[in-house]
């Protein structure tokens, strides 16, 4: 099966003036992709931008794929105006994945702002842990509907509007300190991920880290997403996007 492939849109749905879905079905057959994996999606008759734009699956289901995106740029603005029946040329998917292996009813999700594109289709896949999901405000907090079928969920906001007052991290740090937690699975904002691998590494807890890069080719070759670690530069594209905190 190709990686690369033609979709179709059959529906775009608006969460906000700003965030919206988009749900596509390949007009072939395609890998079955993994929590944490990305596609790249570009519509199919343009090449302005030239480069495809990379986004995390957010969900699949019944021969479709979802994606949550919002919209900042010119690769975006295009994608948010395309109407139903619409099709994209798309690669994917691609990268590394979360383990699915170790998720547990001891496992912590953390999301911080549209890293939620990235662990929704982890928190579909198993329903029983734990999980911080945080933002500025409420208005930036999304799918809490859908969300509420989880076995715990802690939600967090900069200025206090929903749940917690507080972020990710402090909110991670509590669940830490009061209940057993064997491996953590976070996406967020860089500052964010940074501070989640440290605690994680001060409490020995094993941890895997989605980190959100400029992608272009999502191969490999342009190293235009390479990441510094303490074993070398990394290409997010292809060790990760997903990495372990042992690796950072």
């Amino acid at each position: 099966m190709s990686r690369r492939f033609t979709a179709r849109l059959i529906e775009k749905r608006w969460l906000s003036s700003e965030h919206f879905l988009l749900r596509l079905v390949p007009e072939e057959k395609t890998p079955e992709p993994k929590p944490g994996q990305f596609y790249l999606l570009r519509p199919s008759d343009t090449y302005d931008p030239l480069l495809r734009r990379p986004f995390s699956i957010f969900r699949s289901s019944k021969g479709t794929i979802e994606f949550f995106i919002e919209k900042k740029g010119k690769g975006t603005t295009l994608l948010s105006e395309l109407q139903k029946g619409k099709r994209l040329d798309c690669m994917g998917p691609l990268g590394r994945g979360f383990p699915l292996n170790i998720l547990s009813q001891d496992s912590v999700v953390v999301a911080g702002g549209m890293g939620i594109a990235s662990v929704f289709s982890l928190l579909e896949h198993f329903k029983d842990l734990i999980f911080i999901y945080g933002a500025r405000t409420k208005e930036q907090l999304f799918f809490l509907d859908e969300l509420s079928s989880l076995k715990r969920l802690i939600t967090v906001t900069e200025d206090g509007s929903h749940g917690k007052r507080g972020n990710t991290v402090d909110a991670l740090k509590e669940v830490i300190e009061e209940e057993r937690v064997t491996s953590v699975f976070a996406c967020g904002p860089e500052g964010m991920n940074q501070s989640v691998s440290r605690l994680l590494k001060s409490h020995s807890i094993e941890g895997y880290i989605s980190f959100e890069e400029r992608m272009a080719c999502g191969v490999g070759a342009c190293l235009g997403c390479v990441k510094e670690t303490p074993q070398g530069m990394k290409r997010v594209c292809t060790e990760g996007p997903v990495f372990s905190v042992k690796e950072l």
